[in-house]
């Protein structure tokens, strides 16, 4: 029997909407179904990713978070996905990143106005995030576009948004790029650590991603058979991975080692504020006061400690190199890490500087050897570097920002004071997976990184900014030590193969140390946020990074594979 146009087109309305949802018995899509029930759905998926996340850290919510965001994509046009896609990037960095109006003000109020509480700064603050917010959002609607665009349903579309998610993560320009899987580096060890070290940060968001598509596609419910049942095995997977406690291999253990042979580290935490340490009345005094927190982390128990770690530009005010050496090589006996603003030939940077001390100094004793220097490569966008300089100018925009000049290359030291190489990062360099990579490339085999968190507030950022370097410390297997001048300053020990580099640690509280405690498991050593204090630690040894890296394959390789998959979706649509 014939039947005319408008029965054809229900009919393959019906065949595409089944198909869309895996071939079950789910009612089709109605093509004018309000976007109401989507976008609250879209809403609460976004809001769970930053629930995932540190401070709150239920991490079991991001795949619930990817299913709710694939449930309400599925069977819409790119067009109504990207609208849903945008709305779930709104959901993320609205309780992501508040962060980033109070790191504005601080900046204006203290550096440019001259006041801590102006309101012409507090306005302007505001002002930014609620500029930046949708813009940013705009990256997870071009994902839910390009997803849109795609494949109907099957592995391709799977496949395509997890590739995208790579894309997003690596390429999408926002103020402190982040991956999804950093949720997974929970302060106790569990099975997601051990995931991060086998297939990387970005390869977990990928996966993440790809599960929580493939369980969408049975259905809007657990399916009453078990015909697709399979397809919830991965998402409920990584539900699970957050919860179960893991503990690496007992089998290869910490030697022995007497005290005395260890080596005696000092995190330095003053909590000096942001208003009062670039004074020129305080630089005197400020001065003074970091001497006395040298050489009381100078300390180590009966000799000197091994090497001393200060924060990001801790010193007042800008230095030449001759300036630090010559404030430092009368007094300083151990070896000291500092970051500082360095002035140079051709303007500013942010740097970090080594001194090996009087008593480590090589062929001649008393004598320090030459001091060691590196500047920060990465820089952040608006705060150290104004991305699209010269056509701001142009328009007549000037910002009243310092641009700083940036490094050719990750910083790592070596010394005859260090027991084995060592790479630096500063402040959001260590939630990147390049720069981490690099000092590994370059050798390194322990990292720090110097920050200040105290920009930021302290409320989600200083927890988020742990929890990402975190993940990056889990995913390299490097011994991971985090000098924060008043966020929170840590010793990250991810223990690979059951090999413990840090033996034990005290604290200086209350104008006294703490005794000495052994480092058990894979516990967190940290000081809390805002206190004034030193973490020293005896270390061990300094285990060889052996996970495989993703990250790099992953980042130059899904640009191209999202690119051929949207060729091919095209082409079927055409022919179709």
């Amino acid at each position: 029997m014939h039947q005319g146009p408008n029965n054809q087109t229900s009919a393959g309305q019906t065949a595409e909407a089944q198909s869309a949802v895996g071939g079950n018995s789910s009612p089709p899509v109605n093509r004018s179904e309000r976007l109401s029930r989507r976008s609250a759905m879209a809403v609460v998926g976004g809001v769970c990713v930053p629930l995932s996340f540190d401070p709150w850290g239920l991490a079991s919510l991001l795949p619930v978070a990817i299913w709710l965001l694939a449930r309400s994509l599925d069977g819409l046009s790119w067009r109504r996905s990207l609208f849903i896609g945008w709305i779930f990037g709104l959901a993320v960095g609205g309780l992501s990143f508040p962060w980033l109006g109070t790191a504005v003000t601080r900046y204006l109020g203290i550096f440019v106005l001259g006041d801590p509480d102006s309101l012409w700064a507090l306005l302007a603050g505001v002002a930014a995030f609620l500029l930046w917010w949708p813009l940013a959002a705009v990256g997870w609607g071009l994902l839910g576009a390009t997803i849109g665009a795609g494949p109907a349903s099957g592995s391709g579309r799977w496949l395509l948004a997890g590739l995208s998610i790579v894309v997003l993560e690596s390429w999408w320009p926002r103020v402190f790029p982040w991956s999804l899987g950093s949720a997974l580096a929970t302060p106790e060890p569990t099975l997601g650590w051990w995931c991060l070290s086998h297939f990387g940060v970005e390869g977990i968001s990928m996966l993440l991603v790809l599960s929580g598509f493939m369980a969408a596609s049975a259905g809007p419910a657990m399916p009453a058979g078990w015909r697709h049942s399979w397809r919830w095995l991965a998402a409920l997977l990584w539900i699970v991975a957050p919860l179960l406690s893991w503990s690496s291999s007992d089998e290869t253990r910490s030697r022995e080692i007497l005290a005395g042979e260890t080596m005696v580290v000092s995190l330095v935490q003053p909590a000096i504020p942001l208003e009062t340490r670039h004074g020129d009345d305080a630089q005197v005094e400020q001065l003074e006061t970091l001497k006395v927190w040298i050489e009381r982390a100078e300390d180590g128990d009966g000799r000197d400690a091994d090497l001393v770690i200060l924060p990001e530009a801790i010193l007042p005010g800008v230095w030449r190199d001759g300036w630090l050496t010559a404030w430092l090589d009368p007094w300083l006996s151990s070896p000291l890490v500092v970051g500082f603003t360095r002035v140079q030939e051709q303007g500013y940077s942010n740097s970090v500087g080594f001194f090996s001390g009087q008593r480590n100094s090589g062929s001649t004793p008393g004598v320090p050897s030459a001091p060691q220097w590196g500047d920060k490569k990465m820089l952040v966008p608006f705060g150290e570097r104004i991305p699209l300089a010269g056509l701001l100018s142009a328009l007549g925009i000037d910002l009243p920002l310092v641009e700083l000049i940036a490094a050719e290359q990750q910083t790592v030291f070596r010394s005859e004071a260090l027991e084995a190489p060592l790479g630096v990062s500063i402040c959001y360099e260590g939630i990147l997976a390049d720069p981490v990579a690099e000092t590994v490339e370059r050798g390194a085999q322990w990292h720090v990184n110097l920050t200040e968190d105290l920009w930021y507030g302290d409320w989600i950022e200083p927890a988020q900014h742990l929890q990402l370097q975190r993940s990056r410390a889990i995913e390299s297997q490097l011994l991971w030590l985090r000098c924060a001048n008043a966020g929170i300053s840590a010793i990250i020990d991810p223990a690979p193969q059951g090999i413990r580099s840090v033996g034990q640690f005290r604290r200086w509280k209350e104008g006294r140390w703490s005794p000495w405690q052994a480092a058990v498991a894979a516990d967190e050593l940290r000081l809390e946020q805002g206190e004034r204090s030193i973490l020293q630690a005896r270390i061990e040894r300094w285990p060889v990074p052996s996970s495989p890296r993703w990250s790099g394959p992953l980042r130059w390789g899904a640009l191209p594979s999202w690119l051929l998959l949207l060729g091919i979706a095209g082409f079927r649509k055409k022919k179709a």
